[in-house]
């Protein structure tokens, strides 16, 4: 098998795999021999694969030389060139594509669901919500408490040692996930009881690769939260490895139907996009691209307009219904709220940009505003 030595670096030397839909582009002349095979070949890898991706043959000399190929055919996965001046065979294709799926696959899933608990009436709304999701694809959930001696104000006798502390914490577990469900406990749930720091231990497990989503309880009360620098659930959405949902206090579950994407330029990428693909085609719902321009913007709505089109159209019609707008408000966070309330918003998404320690401080984040004072279900993303 031959592999070109550049498979998977970009023109930044990164080596990472992309994750999203799996699109695959092929470069060449369109007809030639070399095509004709180069097409059948990634058709029938894809077909044993059982892969949904889009297969697009460009042949533009104008859009070819926008790839920075040395020859052709080439082969382009998810943006990343992979394949050049080679027709691989089909067994050699399906190791490369493969990859490509293993990488890619995770992202699409919402069905290992951890539900951070302190056993409060906020995350009482949390599980049950997260149930319902669970339910609804299929999932599971894990429910998890983790306990500190210092911290933890509702121990009875705090120099317990570890042991005994965890075999206190499960007892109460297992009493608040009874009252919760009322005795009926979904088999599809499951509990953990861990010693540590709550962020660190959560954004731990975040990283993990067990878990899709992260749902927590947020207050909903605005103003509330942001006398409490710390708090867990917003340190969290900034810190998180995977996706994490916040759910405000008296939040029924229900279906998303109408839901809002906040488009700034950084936000709008091929991965993000394709997770809010999989989120709007499992409940059926339409999605308002919303962009706030604000005197951090880098980018105009015109652009970011321009490069969502390019994104979403790019394999063919979108599966879902969209509108795209611009909003305009001092500050981002209430601009967002008002054009949720208006428009009957039942989740907001916004994707969270992972600056360097010292940005994070001085930056004044628009996610962690949102976290704070949030009405309605947000899901925050990590970049």
């Amino acid at each position: 098998m031959y592999l070109p030595a550049t498979l998977f670096v970009d023109e930044y030397g990164r080596t990472d795999l992309p994750i999203g839909m799996t699109k695959v582009q092929l470069l060449g002349v369109e007809g030639s021999e070399k095509m004709k095979k180069l097409r059948s070949n990634v058709e029938a890898a894809l077909e044993a694969l059982g892969m949904d991706a889009t297969v697009k043959v460009i042949s533009d000399v104008e859009e070819l030389m926008r790839f920075k190929i040395n020859g052709i055919p080439a082969m382009v996965i998810n943006g990343k060139v992979v394949l050049q001046k080679v027709v691989p065979e089909v067994e050699d294709l399906q190791i490369l594509l493969n990859l490509f799926k293993a990488k890619s696959s995770k992202i699409f899933d919402m069905k290992h669901i951890l539900v951070p608990t302190d056993f409060s009436q906020v995350s009482v709304g949390a599980l049950k919500f997260a149930a319902n999701l669970a339910s609804v694809n299929g999932g599971e959930v894990t429910v998890l408490h983790i306990s500190h001696p210092e911290f933890d104000p509702n121990l009875l006798f705090p120099e317990m040692n570890f042991q005994d502390l965890e075999a206190f914490q499960q007892d109460r577990m297992d009493h608040f996930v009874k009252e919760v469900f009322d005795k009926n406990i979904p088999e599809y749930l499951k509990t953990k009881v861990e010693i540590g720091f709550a962020v660190e231990q959560i954004v731990k497990h975040s990283s993990s690769g067990e878990y899709d989503l992260i749902v927590m309880g947020g207050r909903g009360d605005k103003g509330t939260l942001e006398k409490w620098f710390g708090s867990v659930s917003t340190s969290v959405t900034q810190l998180a490895k995977c996706p994490v949902l916040l759910i405000p206090q008296n939040t029924e579950y229900a279906p998303f139907r109408h839901i809002l994407f906040a488009s700034n330029f950084e936000s709008t990428s091929a991965e993000t996009l394709s997770y809010l693909s999989s989120i709007a085609t499992t409940f059926g719902a339409d999605v308002h691209f919303v962009h706030v321009e604000d005197e951090s913007s880098t980018k105009k709505y015109k652009e970011v307009e321009k490069h969502l089109f390019e994104i979403l159209f790019e394999g063919g019609q979108p599966a879902f219904s969209f509108t795209m707008t611009k909003v305009q408000g001092e500050s981002v966070s209430e601009a967002l709220h008002e054009y949720a309330t208006k428009h009957n918003i039942d989740l907001m998404i916004m994707v969270h940009p992972h600056r360097s320690f010292w940005e994070n401080i001085f930056h004044k984040s628009v996610t962690k505003s949102m976290a704070f004072n949030t009405t309605i279900p947000l899901m925050v993303i990590p970049a």
